[in-house]
This record gives structure tokens, sequence and C-alpha cells, in this order.
């Protein structure tokens, strides 16, 4: 068959083998219409879809405090989007000023939509923002600590500070907020705090109010009233006690760079008696062997009569095996449970060393130096404080029972000021 035969015949031939095969015609000018789709590809839909964002990636707060600043932004293809309506939702205690858990509003001309203040609850905790705008969202995690009012006891009455919410209760009129040291007028007495002593008073010395602490560098300082000192003869790193008492790698130092013992293996807070020995600086210790003593100053003295092994505790009490002694040696109570730290009220008593106890049935007593008086008026299983303070359910009890405050959710451990009576500081779980 010629080849025009082939190309009328279509263009299928038939191989020397069999085979049927077809061909194009070469130089034939066949064409096929190409349609253009106007169709935007998935990448460029993407940028043109609505993006939200907090202004911040986590948020965080105070119980009682607010958050202020916040707020969303809205864009599109990387620009500014306005005229946005936005929702966005609290949950977990958070609420905007007025109650509220949702707030809604329109996006300006910068494609912001701002937040009114958002109050964080007063047991504070983790939950999460949560914005949207149509099929849009976005959320943040936020995270709250605890707060409460800063209140401070004397006797039967309360009263209110100027310490921010929040704040841990120490003795004589300081609290801690973070790294914060503030007083009890609210001056800040010190920032960058990392560990405190649990503060004491000492009668007749400045206004009374001290407190030991040692900042994230390592130094040391005595606080006294409103006023830092650095205590620049310790050991830096030492760990803060009472009345002017430092402990470093079991070496305790006295204020003054004086080494009052090595091998100390246990401490109690230190304390300050007015009129009693050297300049009524006052701590007990137990050593690496378990022997007991008491420093006054820059002096020490073995407790000899008290058993190896005891727990030093304030005001010469030591505790051994639910044994609690005086420091002359006489059994004051057996079957104790919970002991206070014990502190010294000057004027008050047989010779003013006082600790109060819980004993295994959850009788409540006070300790008069050798002397033990049961508090009937306190509830049992009450967890006793100083200064005749005692604790039970969130209810703060006086020793003749007068419920001094309700709702407390942390104390300092109780003082007393000669002249002024006694105190205690707290931090309740209300808000105002």
């Amino acid at each position: 068959m010629s080849e025009e035969a082939r190309a009328e015949s279509g263009g299928v031939f038939t191989d020397a083998d069999g085979v049927r095969r077809r061909t194009l015609i070469a130089g034939a000018a066949w064409t096929i219409p190409v349609i253009a789709v106007a169709t935007a590809s998935p990448a460029t839909a993407a940028t043109n879809d609505l993006k939200l964002a907090f202004d911040k990636s986590s948020y965080s707060g105070t119980g009682c405090e607010t958050i202020k600043g916040a707020y969303v932004t809205a864009t599109r293809g990387g620009s500014a989007a306005s005229g946005e309506s936005v929702t966005v939702t609290l949950a977990d205690g958070y609420t905007f000023d007025g109650g509220s858990t949702t707030y809604t509003g329109t996006t300006g001309t910068d494609g912001r939509l701002n937040l009114p203040a958002i109050n964080v609850p007063q047991k504070g905790g983790d939950s999460t923002f949560s914005a949207t705008s149509g099929s849009a969202s976005t959320s943040a995690p936020v995270t709250g600590a605890e707060g409460g009012q800063a209140i401070q006891v004397k006797d039967k009455a309360t009263n209110s500070t100027k310490v921010p919410n929040g704040a841990t209760p120490l003795n004589a009129g300081y609290f801690l907020q973070g790294t914060t040291l503030y007083f009890l007028d609210g001056t800040v007495v010190a920032s960058d705090v990392a560990a405190t002593s649990t503060g004491y008073y000492a009668d007749g010395q400045g206004n009374g109010n001290y407190i030991n602490y040692r900042t994230s560098d390592g130094k040391l300082y005595q606080a006294e009233g409103t006023k830092s000192t650095a205590a620049s003869k310790i050991p830096d790193g030492a760990t803060p006690l009472n009345a002017g008492y430092f402990l470093k790698s079991s070496t305790l130092y006295f204020i003054d760079g004086t080494k009052i013992a090595t091998n100390v293996a246990a401490t109690s807070d230190g304390y300050y008696a007015v009129d009693q020995g050297n300049g009524g600086n006052f701590i007990n210790y137990r050593d690496s062997d378990g022997k007991l003593y008491q420093a006054t100053g820059n002096t020490s003295t073995a407790a000899s009569k008290i058993p190896d092994g005891a727990t030093p505790l304030d005001a010469g009490y030591f505790l051994n095996d639910g044994v609690l002694y005086f420091i002359d040696g006489t059994e004051v109570a057996k079957d104790v449970a919970a002991t206070s730290t014990g502190y010294y009220a000057s004027g008050q008593g047989t010779n003013s060393n006082f600790i109060n106890y819980r004993d295994k049935s959850g009788k409540a007593y006070q300790v008069d130096a050798t002397k033990a008086t049961a508090q009937s008026k306190v509830p049992d299983g009450a967890t006793p404080l100083n200064a005749g303070y005692f604790l039970k359910d969130n209810v703060l009890y006086f020793v003749d029972g007068t419920k001094v405050a309700e709702n407390v959710a942390a104390t300092s451990t109780g003082y007393y000021a000669k002249d002024y009576g006694n105190y205690v500081d707290i931090r309740t779980s209300e808000c105002s």
C-alpha cells in the first residue's frame, strides 16, 4: 500500500509482522484549544484569610489584681484588618471588669481590639484566653498566683496594710511578694530577695521590727523597719535566721562575723529576749553529735540537761519523741503532737518564755516556762502559733477563744512586741 493510501485509510497500517499501527502525518498542523481559568491558588487564598493573635504568647497575674493592656490583633495578608468583629472569652474565674466572661468589639484601623482589664480570681490558677471572629480563632495561656489581702493582727484587732495582694506574711510587719520584701506601710524594703528569716521584734532597738535576708547574688542584709544594712562580715550565701544569726555550711555566725559553732545540724528560728543575756539575741541549736546548745549573742552554752538529738525550738524549748523540755531539763509536757516555734514575751508570766502546743488528743495548750495551761476555748485540733494564736479550718483564734479572722489563707509564725502586744501577720482568701 502506498503512503497516500495509508493516509487515506486513517493512518492505520500493517507492518510486515502483522501489527497494525497509526502514524501521524508529518507536518500536520493539529491544534488543541487552551482555556485559561482564572482560579486563585490555595496559597493565594490562604494569605487573604483572617488571622487573629493576642499581643502576648502568654499572660500571668496575681489573684485579686488585674491584667491590663491586653489586646487582639486581626490581619489579612499580613496587613491590619479593620472593622472585624472579635469575641474574646475567659474561663476558670477570670472575668472582665463588670464580671462578664465575654467581650465583643470591632477592630480599629490598626487591626486591634483593646480589651478591658481582666480580673484574676483570688485563687489564681491556670486558664486560657480565647478569641474568635467567624472561622478565625486564637488562644493564649494564662497563669495566676494565689492572691488575698495582707493584714496584720494585734490581739483581737485587724489592721489592713498597704502591701500588695498575694504577699507571703512574715513576722514583725514584713511581707514577701515574689522577690520583693515589703514593710507594713507598703515601703519596698528590698528587691531581688532570694531568702529571708521569719522576722522578729527586738524591743528597745530602732523601731523594733527586724528581718534578715539574702539577695540572689548571695549577699546578706539585716533590715530594721524600712532600712537595710549589709551584713558584710557574714559569708555570701548563708541562710538568714532571726536575732542576727546566719548559717553557712554547718557553721553558725553572729552578725558581727563571730563563728558561734561548727558542725551545726539544726537550729531554731532565733529570737530576741529583752533584758536577758548578751544583747538579748538568742538561738538554740543541735550539733552533728546530737548535743544541744543555746547561743546568746556571740557566746554559746551547752544545754546539757536536754536529751541528745532533741529538736531545738525558740525561747529555751526542745522537743524529743513527743516530750517538750525547758532548757533547765524540766519535762513540760508529754504526748506533744505539734508546737509553735516558741517566743519571748517581756513582762509576762514567770520568765516570759512561751510556747503553744497541741497534744495527741488535739487539745490546745500554752506554756509559760515550765507550766502548761490548757486552752479550752480553742477548738481541738488547731495549729499552734506564737503569741497566743491558733489556726483551725482557716479561722484564726486568740488564746481566749476569740475568732480574730476568718478565711485565712496563710500566716506568719506570730511574735510578741513589748508594750504593744501579741502579733501575727496573715493573708486572707478574700480580695477586700
